[in-house]
């Protein structure tokens, strides 16, 4: 067995590999170009009951935002878990938040993506979420706190 030092370590690699996944996802999924993500949305969607009646009801309209808010949780959520008391936690945040400046940027320059204050909006959004998510709602539980791996 290891040494509870050696554990921990283990633990933060494994935390911070989720994170430079999660990272390398978010740029995938942000610098698609357009005609890819409509074919997967309509392939995802081909597979929900109800599809036609979500389309029609115009609940899909601001689904980009949702995506944008949800990638920017995640990655909030774990740089908070990974960096949170460090001296490393806010050149992390900055550089999130740098990236999603970059990539709406990006997005400018992609067939059939477009650079939106709204989508920056989300990014910023989600960051924030996710450290309050993390920092309130997980510790009361005794779920994925800092130390307790």
């Amino acid at each position: 067995m290891k040494p509870a030092s050696l554990q921990t370590t283990d633990a933060s690699y494994r935390w911070k590999a989720l994170f430079a996944a999660s990272v390398l996802l978010a740029l995938w999924l942000l610098l698609l170009p357009g005609d890819v993500l409509l074919e997967a949305k309509v392939w995802f969607a081909s597979w929900l009951p109800y599809a036609q009646d979500l389309e029609q009801s115009n609940i899909t309209d601001h689904t980009d935002k949702w995506v944008h808010l949800s990638l920017f949780t995640l990655l909030g959520g774990l740089a908070t878990r990974i960096w949170w008391g460090g001296a490393l936690f806010r050149p992390m945040m900055w550089g999130l938040f740098a990236m999603a400046v970059g990539t709406e940027c990006l997005q400018h320059f992609i067939p059939g993506r477009g650079a939106s204050w709204a989508d920056l909006m989300a990014d910023a959004a989600g960051l924030v979420v996710g450290v309050v998510f993390w920092r309130s709602l997980l510790p009361q539980y005794g779920l994925w706190v800092r130390g307790n791996e």
